[in-house]
C-alpha cells in the first residue's frame, strides 16, 4: 500500500491541536493492535513451521529476510512468541498497550515463572527489570560483549573477561613477541581464532589440508570424505531449499543428514549439511510429529540413565547397552526409576568392583546395595538415588554413605573412596563387594 507522506503532512498541518493529539492516540491504539496480531500470526507460524517450510531456520531469520525488520525487531518478536506460547494472555496485554515487546523481549528467559509474568503486566520494561532482578538475581551482572563497526573493514570488539583469561593473553603475547614486536592483541586473536576454526572444522566436517584418499571399503559410519565433500558444497550454511527455491542461511547448528534416512533404508553416501531445525524438520515430515516426539523423549530418558550408571562405575558401553535395552523393553514413557532398575539388571558389573572368595558365599555379595549422588549437567537439578537389591528409590536428601566398610577388602574400599574423590558427576559407594 504506497501512503502520500507529503500529501498527509499537508492534511496534518490544516488540523487543530486537538485532531491532531486525537488521531495520534487512535493510531497509538491501533500500533498496539497490529503488534499483537502480529505475535499471534507468529505464534502460529511456529506451531506449524511455516518459516521452516519456506526454508528459514528460525522465526529472527524469517521475519528479517521475509518481512523486511531489523534484527532487534526480529529478536523481540521472536521472544514475545516465547512468552506468548506458554501464557498466551500476553497477546491482549500487548493489544491493549499494557505490555511491550521490550518488556516481552526481556521476560522471555523467565517465561516458566508463572507468578512473575503475572506480575509484569501492565508494567514497563524497566519495571519488569526490576522484578526480574527481585526474583532471579544475576550472579554474573558484569557480562558485556559488543562488536560495533568503527571504520571501513574495521570493527571494535568490547567484552568482560575473567583476570585468568588476561593473564593467559599476555602471556600469548609475551610467547609471540618474536613474531609480532608490537603485542598487537587483534593478531594474536585472528591467530587463535583461525587455528580454533580450523581445529573444530576438523573435528565436525574432517576438514583437512592434505585429506587422504577415499576408501572403496564399505563402513558403518560416514566417512570423512563423504562429510568433507557435503561441507564444502554446503559452503557452510545449511542447504535445505524450499519449493519456491528459497534457501536457509543459517550458518549455526549444523548437522551431517542422510539425504534418504537410515530408518528408511538409506545408507552412508549420501550427506547433506542442515541446521538442526530443519534436520527435525526432515526427520518430522518423513516419520511423522508423533514418531520424532517418542525419539526425542527416548533420547532424553537414555542420557539420564547412562549418568546414573556411569556414575555407578559401569563403563560407557554397558551404561549405553543397558539404557537401550531398558528403554526399548519400558517405552520411553516410563518413570526414571523403573527404567534405571530394569537398566541394573541387564549392565554388567561397574568397573573396579571385585567379590572376594569369602564374600562370594554370603547374601550380601548376592544382593549389593549401591548409593549414587547425582548431578546432570547444566545446572539440571540434583537428583538422589538409593539402589538396593536391584530396585530404584528417590528422595529429596542425599543418602550418607555406610560408616563402616569393615566387610568390604580394602582394595574395594580405595576404589570406591577413587572414585568418589575424583569424579565431578557422581559419587559412589557400596555395602557389600560385588
Amino acid at each position: 500500500m504506497h501512503v502520500d507522506v507529503n500529501r498527509d503532512l499537508d492534511r496534518l498541518r490544516a488540523l487543530c491541536d486537538d485532531d491532531i493529539v486525537a488521531g495520534l492516540s487512535e493510531l497509538d491504539r491501533a500500533a498496539c493492535h497490529v503488534g499483537a496480531a502480529i505475535v499471534a500470526h507468529l505464534v502460529v507460524i511456529k506451531e506449524r513451521s511455516i518459516h521452516l517450510a519456506r526454508g528459514y531456520s528460525s522465526l529472527v531469520d524469517y521475519c528479517v529476510q521475509w518481512l523486511g525488520c531489523s534484527r532487534d525487531v526480529a529478536y523481540k518478536r521472536s521472544a514475545a512468541v516465547k512468552v506468548a506460547e506458554v501464557h498466551p494472555a500476553v497477546i491482549d496485554s500487548l493489544a491493549a498497550g499494557e505490555m511491550s515487546m521490550s518488556g516481552l523481549a526481556v521476560l522471555a528467559p523467565y517465561r516458566d515463572d508463572a507468578e512473575l509474568v503475572r506480575m509484569a503486566m501492565g508494567r514497563s520494561k524497566r519495571q519488569v527489570q526490576k522484578l526480574i532482578a527481585a526474583r532471579h538475581p544475576d550472579t554474573d551482572w558484569n557480562r558485556f560483549q559488543r562488536v560495533r563497526p568503527v571504520t571501513a573493514g574495521r570493527s571494535a570488539l568490547e567484552l568482560t573477561v575473567p583476570d585468568a583469561l588476561v593473564e593467559l593473553i599476555e602471556h600469548a603475547l609475551d610467547l609471540d613477541s618474536h613474531i609480532d614486536p608490537s603485542r598487537d592483541m587483534a593478531g594474536l586473536l585472528e591467530r587463535a581464532v583461525g587455528a580454533y576454526v580450523k581445529q573444530r572444522e576438523k573435528a565436525r566436517f574432517a576438514i583437512v589440508d592434505r585429506p587422504r584418499d577415499a576408501s572403496d571399503k564399505e563402513t558403518q559410519t560416514v566417512r570423512a570424505a563423504t562429510l568433507r565433500q557435503a561441507y564444502e558444497r554446503s559452503g557452510g550454511h545449511c542447504e535445505y531449499v524450499a519449493e519456491d527455491g528459497t534457501r536457509c542461511t543459517c550458518r549455526v547448528f549444523l548437522e551431517a543428514d542422510h539425504v534418504v534416512m537410515r530408518a528408511l533404508g538409506g545408507g552412508h553416501d549420501r550427506i547433506r549439511i542442515l541446521c538442526r531445525n530443519h534436520n527435525q524438520f526432515a526427520a518430522e515430515a518423513a516419520l511423522g510429529v508423533d514418531a520424532m516426539d517418542r525419539a526425542r523423549r527416548s533420547a532424553a530418558l537414555a542420557r539420564e540413565v547412562e549418568a546414573a550408571l556411569r556414575g555407578l562405575g559401569f563403563s560407557a558401553a554397558d551404561a549405553r547397552e543397558a539404557a537401550r535395552a531398558a528403554i526399548d523393553t519400558l517405552g520411553c514413557e516410563a518413570e526414571l526409576e523403573a527404567v534405571l532398575t530394569h537398566a541394573l539388571r541387564r549392565a554388567a558389573k561397574p568397573r573396579g568392583y571385585a567379590v572376594s572368595p569369602a564374600a562370594a558365599t554370603t547374601s550380601r555379595a548376592r544382593e549389593p546395595t549401591i548409593r549414587w549422588l547425582g548431578r546432570v549437567p547444566n545446572g539440571a537439578p540434583r537428583r538422589d538415588y538409593s539402589i538396593r537389591d536391584s530396585t530404584v528409590s528417590r528422595s529429596g536428601t542425599p543418602p550418607r554413605a555406610p560408616s563402616s566398610v569393615t566387610e568390604r577388602p580394602a582394595a574395594i574400599e580405595a576404589n570406591a573412596m577413587q572414585r568418589a574423590n575424583g569424579s565431578p558427576w557422581a559419587r559412589a559407594a557400596t555395602n557389600a563387594p560385588w
